[in-house]
């Protein structure tokens, strides 16, 4: 792994030094968390510990080194290529799920718009060429575990391998993508998928955005093609996933204002980037879990406020959701679940590519399940972090 980084650098060198249309750029963000769970006898958290302290990596901004360029072709046509991969800054480890796991493109734009194709982020992501998300909270995708609008949503993956995308070009400040993704392959000792075939889940999405002075609209459609056979048949595959978003920001100078609100229908659990999170509901994903997708809505606002050479950031969130899961095996199921939640943050810059960031949430479940028991966990996360931008 050692002589693959230093390879890598050595490359991205020669590249910076003989092309000025290849650049090496990144991201280092460390800091702190503090965590405090109650879990209420409620067995999914039961393995979390009450209180925690640790350095952490990526809270505001996940650390990342990347590689980028571009070559014009003449005509009004433009190539160009993404490579980036996320980093631990509190360990050095690199991903364990590749190389360039953040992202790895290629596209060719035009008059006609843009294409491109490779690992890619889903609508539900608030990072890379494909990630839209950033519409609907204050916080995106969130800072650390503070104003997280995934625990507001259903389920998506946040990137997915082998996808293919497409943006018109800009209409009197709109523009529309479009996104499909084949899933990955994967032959090994417990799990057997095909690329773009019924074991594996696929994704198709459609999205609007329109950018005006301080005004900005999204509309959002994803459908996950669940899996029919295979290892990741472990849900109700009957019916596809659908998610409809809409969010509304206004900037009037003296603050930004953040609306957003989130429909799904038969999701595969909700509250998590990951299905089987700790904070994921409602998932149908386990042998002992039975069947019977989610349903329901959610709601987000915020607001940004500068203030001093920095910006305090705010966002609250409601979220109400329902399974007909009666569980399997004598096993309890979630059925209904109502959620809560409220953050607040302060960044400070020391720079235009240093800041300083501090921010606190807090989480309440409401969690009613098939055997009639009755859960109320909640969560408090402290965070703080220095980031740097190159």
């Amino acid at each position: 792994m050692k002589k693959t980084l230093v390879g890598l650098a050595a490359a991205a060198a020669m590249c910076s030094a003989s092309a000025a249309s290849v650049t090496l750029y990144g991201i280092i963000d460390t800091g702190f968390a503090y965590n405090s769970y109650n879990d209420d006898k409620y067995s999914a958290l039961a393995g979390a510990a009450d209180n925690s302290f640790a350095m952490m990596s990526g809270q505001s901004s996940g650390s990342r080194f990347g590689l980028k360029g571009v070559e014009e072709l003449g005509n009004g046509l433009t190539v160009g290529f993404i490579l980036e991969s996320g980093i631990s800054s509190d360990t050095g480890a690199m991903s364990s799920d590749g190389l360039f796991n953040r992202e790895s493109s290629i596209y060719i734009e035009g008059d006609f718009g843009k294409f491109g194709m490779g690992r890619l982020s889903t609508l539900a992501n608030d990072a890379g060429t494909t990630g839209l998300g950033g519409y609907f909270s204050s916080f995106g995708t969130g800072w650390g575990d503070v104003g997280v609008q995934n625990y507001m949503q259903a389920y998506r993956p946040t990137r997915m391998d082998n996808m293919v995308y497409y943006k018109t070009p800009n209409f009197a400040g709109a523009e529309v993508w479009v996104l499909y993704g084949m899933g990955d392959e994967n032959e090994d000792a417990t799990e057997h998928t095909v690329e773009n075939e019924s074991s594996r889940d696929r994704y198709y999405a459609a999205a609007v955005t329109y950018n005006n002075g301080g005004l900005s609209l999204y509309g959002a459609v994803d459908v996950l093609n669940k899996a029919s056979f295979g290892t990741r048949n472990t849900s109700d595959t009957e019916d596809d996933q659908i998610t409809i978003t809409a969010a509304v920001n206004y900037d009037c100078g003296f603050a930004k204002s953040y609306l957003g609100v989130h429909w799904f229908d038969n999701a595969k659990a909700v509250g998590a980037s990951s299905y089987d999170g700790d904070w994921s509901r409602l998932g149908n994903f386990g042998e002992t879990q039975g069947y019977g997708d989610a349903n329901g809505w959610s709601v987000m606002l915020g607001v940004d406020i500068p203030v001093g050479n920095g910006k305090v950031k705010t966002t609250l969130g409601y979220l109400d959701a329902s399974s007909d899961n009666e569980g399997i095996g004598g096993a309890d199921a979630d059925q209904d679940l109502k959620r809560f939640m409220v953050g607040a943050g302060y960044e400070y810059y020391l720079s235009k590519r240093t800041t300083v960031y501090m921010g606190a949430g807090y989480l309440q479940d409401s969690i009613d399940t098939a055997k009639g028991n009755s859960y109320d966990p909640s969560w408090v996360q402290v965070n703080c972090g220095l980031k740097h931008k190159f």
